[in-house]
């Protein structure tokens, strides 16, 4: 992914954290389909 790339180029010393769960994931696209792109 382009964020993966970024990410690993401009903060190298920045701890990345993978996963998530499935309901995390319908949560996110619920948020996103109710009120628009916000940031938390």
């Amino acid at each position: 992914m382009m964020v993966c790339h970024v990410a690993e180029r401009d903060f190298p010393d920045v701890e990345q954290h993978h996963g998530g769960t499935v309901l995390g994931s319908v949560w996110n696209a619920h948020r996103l389909v109710i009120f628009g792109y916000t940031s938390s």
